[in-house]
């Protein structure tokens, strides 16, 4: 019989719920029901308004009904496209995983990994599935020796998009405990992450962040996103180049057909889970091997 989904996790009690926490500066905060409802309005004007081929038009247009019809008061949308229903979806993960955390005895890294054949062209984006691109990712991980490995690993797709080559450069942020850690560090001379030196288009393509501050509750909602930027401009620089670290909104038609691509996604397609697995009362550490249908 399958297990619970992510979607399926308890709302957070009130010390977990990363929507009341107040952030160590002052200034970051996280997104209002307000803020959620707005955001689902310019998606939905983007929608509207995309220069797109006939099918693909009908389905932006049935999308943009769906984003003005989100009721906040009932946010269990079925669209990942939907602010609203990320809002609510950000609420119960990353508060299952602040309660995780901070009931762990093992080291705790945030970590992103981006491989180098994950950037596809805006107009073939639909034809990417995010199922196959987590297979992928498990597939590497098992190969350095996810399996036998303590801890636990949390990863979820995220996309940015490259105004220079109209390209979706498509990743997993995440959180990683324990020996799960060293398994995605290894990673690096991996084949999948294009061996030691990985690829030049890439600033970072694996990046482990040991040292956490003590603003852990943002750091984790950083991990699971609602929102896909255009990434900012490469400058080329005497000995490397450096991607400027300001980003901005996607313009259509790319704006709209990643809507479309995120709306056919479900959470199982974009959520990895190794060592993890989800119970009425949130997230548990699973013996033995890694969680094979999360």
């Amino acid at each position: 019989m399958a297990g619970l989904g992510i979607t399926n996790l308890p709302m957070p009690g009130k010390k977990d719920r990363i929507d009341r926490a107040t952030p160590s500066d002052g200034k970051r905060g996280f997104e209002t029901k307000a803020e959620a409802m707005c955001e689902d309005g310019k998606r939905a004007q983007l929608l509207r308004k995309a220069d797109l081929p006939k099918k693909q038009a009908k389905r932006a247009k049935d999308l943009a009904i769906l984003l003005d019809s989100v009721d906040p008061r009932n946010p269990d949308c079925e669209s990942l496209a939907s602010s609203v229903g990320m809002r609510w979806l950000r609420i119960i993960i990353v508060g299952a995983l602040w309660k995780l955390v901070n009931k762990s005895s093992l080291p705790i890294a945030l970590v992103t990994i981006v491989p180098p054949q994950w950037r596809f062209p805006s107009q073939k984006l639909h034809k990417v599935e995010a199922k196959k691109l987590k297979a992928q990712l498990r597939s590497a991980l098992n190969r350095c020796d996810a399996k036998e490995a303590t801890g636990w690993l949390f990863c979820w797709l995220h996309g940015e998009f490259d105004p220079v080559t109209s390209c979706f450069i498509l990743h997993f942020h995440g959180v990683a405990c324990g020996g799960m850690i060293d398994v995605v560090d290894r990673l690096r001379k991996s084949g999948f992450m294009g061996g030691p030196e990985g690829d030049t288009w890439v600033y970072r393509p694996l990046f482990i962040q040991r040292k956490l501050t003590t603003d852990l509750s943002y750091l984790l909602s950083y991990q699971v996103k609602s929102y896909w930027p255009a990434c900012g401009i490469l400058d080329e620089l005497e000995t490397h180049t450096k991607r400027r670290a300001l980003k901005s909104r996607i313009l259509n038609p790319h704006a709209s057909r990643m809507l479309l691509w995120i709306h056919h996604s479900r959470p199982t397609d974009i959520c990895l889970l190794m060592h993890l697995r989800v119970t009425k009362s949130g997230l548990k550490t699973s013996s033995g091997r890694a969680t094979a249908r999360t």
